[in-house]
């Protein structure tokens, strides 16, 4: 299991992703889309393994601790 810290710039987004082992994240600043869906400071996602989601994306940056098997493409964002 690995484990990153991932911070969006101001107007960021990471493209959408599967997941091939299970993923959690837990938002530690200010909020961040998941597609449609806002996630607000302090809120936590679980994504199984075989799942994907719509792009992740932040109008004002944030900052996700991401635990589990971290897509290597999310890396470039850390």
């Amino acid at each position: 299991m690995d484990g990153l810290e991932l911070e969006l710039e101001l107007s960021g987004s990471v493209p959408t992703h599967v997941h091939e082992c299970a993923e959690e994240c837990l938002l530690l600043q200010r909020d961040m889309f998941r597609g449609d869906i806002l996630l607000l400071e302090g809120e936590y996602q679980w994504a199984p393994g075989g799942t994907s989601h719509d792009t992740l994306s932040s109008d004002v940056g944030c900052v996700v601790f991401i635990h589990g098997a971290v897509d290597p493409a999310l890396k470039q964002y850390a």
